[in-house]
């Protein structure tokens, strides 16, 4: 009960929840752990409206380095997760943890909000 509403207040997350669905996450029922974690962090900069290259500064990165981590080309490594974890402000194990959880962990003036984001949309 409490899940469902968290949802429909949080209607960015719900949006991206919706999203990894059709990539085919399920809760990670048959995901390797970095198959997780690259959608972990896909669903964090689709909450956030992070970019790639916004992420890539966090990180030290180039944004070509984020696209072949998040492509599955190149493992996040363990500083990764610790860095994005800080950046976050969750915990390095609610990231690890799969998408909801993470989404979940994520305090609420770090998400982007609806407003901002129809505002954006009728540029």
């Amino acid at each position: 009960m409490m899940m469902k509403l968290l949802c429909i207040i949080e209607s960015n997350w719900l949006i991206s929840m919706r999203n990894l669905h059709r990539l085919g996450y399920n809760e990670g029922v048959g995901l390797t752990l970095e198959e997780s974690l690259r959608l972990t962090v896909a669903a964090l900069m689709q909450v956030t409206g992070d970019s790639q290259r916004s992420v890539a500064a966090v990180l030290g990165l180039t944004q070509t380095q984020v696209s072949r981590r998040q492509s599955g080309a190149v493992s996040w490594s363990l500083r990764d997760v610790d860095v994005l974890a800080e950046h976050y402000g969750i915990g390095a194990l609610d990231l690890l943890a799969g998408p909801t959880r993470a989404c979940e962990a994520l305090h609420a003036g770090r998400r982007r909000s609806v407003r901002a984001e129809t505002k954006g949309a009728s540029r």
